[in-house]
């Protein structure tokens, strides 16, 4: 495995790909390696699939990515169980964005929101400046 051979270079992923057991527990492995964080993306369309999972799961395995939807539409109880997580597990939110416009972000102290996304870092094409992944890292394991 690449990230097994390369214990010094940090790896990041978001994955949908948890629907199948063989593959969510391949991912599993790559995501319990130390120098690789493996995010769950949840949205309207997986989240009860992707809560299931990351329930499964070795605790701090996996951490929580969400695409923040507008108007939330989410089943009753889901931010509120994304919420009792969020203080043990890391949670990262993407408001939806298109056009240069984005939703208006959750707020919770457990919450991260992609700086990105909402415009506190924008991504520059210079060679020579940080990412704004680099220069956040939070995602970064």
């Amino acid at each position: 495995m690449a990230a097994e051979r390369r214990p010094h270079c940090k790896f990041w992923f978001y994955t949908r790909s948890f629907k199948h057991q063989i593959l969510f527990e391949e991912l599993t492995e790559l995501a319990s390696l130390d120098n690789v964080s493996g995010f769950l993306s949840l949205d309207t369309a997986n989240y009860d699939v992707g809560m299931l999972r990351f329930s499964q799961a070795e605790a701090g395995v996996w951490k929580l990515a969400l695409l923040q939807e507008e108007p939330l539409s989410l089943a009753d109880g889901f931010l509120e169980q994304v919420k009792s997580l969020a203080e043990k597990h890391e949670v990262v939110v993407f408001p939806k964005h298109h056009g240069g416009r984005h939703v208006a972000p959750l707020v919770d102290k457990n919450y991260t929101i992609c700086p990105q996304v909402v415009g506190g870092l924008k991504l520059e094409s210079r060679p020579n400046l940080a990412k704004p992944c680099q220069t956040c890292a939070f995602c970064l394991p």
